[in-house]
């Protein structure tokens, strides 16, 4: 959760400010709409065109990591799947376990991905979108997996 961390100074901060910089309003759209079309899950997409706005949607519709998973399942062959039966899919009321179950979806997301055939170099940190440092990342491994 990246509102726990001090805020970033110096070069940390100038390097964070161009990767912010860097994110795509129309591929962020892109990748959110055609994961509601493959994934067959309904997603509330908001209609807008600013960076700040419309990167808080696609962060908190992805950050969970359900979703992602939902996109791969369909995707793999029958029997490669994702078990959604297992805990980690589980809702729980204690805060640290579901922030941990969070990290782990995000991290089944990206082994099936890499089973799927996407190159290590388009795939993302865990980190990266859940402490919401790079989601131009994110995307970029989103259109990886449309083209693999």
């Amino acid at each position: 959760m990246s509102f726990y961390r001090a805020a970033k100074a110096g070069l940390a901060r100038d390097t964070q400010v161009k990767i912010d910089s860097q994110f795509d309003v129309d591929e962020a759209k892109k990748c959110l709409y055609w994961i509601a079309k493959i994934s067959g899950e309904q997603i509330e997409i908001r209609d807008t065109d600013d960076k700040v706005e419309m990167a808080d949607s696609f962060y908190t519709t992805l950050k969970d990591g359900v979703l992602l998973c939902k996109l791969i399942h369909t995707l793999l062959p029958e029997g490669h799947g994702i078990d959604f039966s297992k805990k980690t899919f589980q809702q729980t009321k204690n805060l640290a376990f579901e922030l941990a179950r969070e990290r782990e979806r995000i991290g089944m997301f990206l082994n099936k991905a890499q089973e799927y055939g996407v190159p290590v170099t388009n795939l993302f940190q865990t980190e990266y979108l859940y402490e919401r440092t790079n989601l131009v990342q994110v995307c970029t491994c989103i259109r990886a997996i449309g083209i693999e």
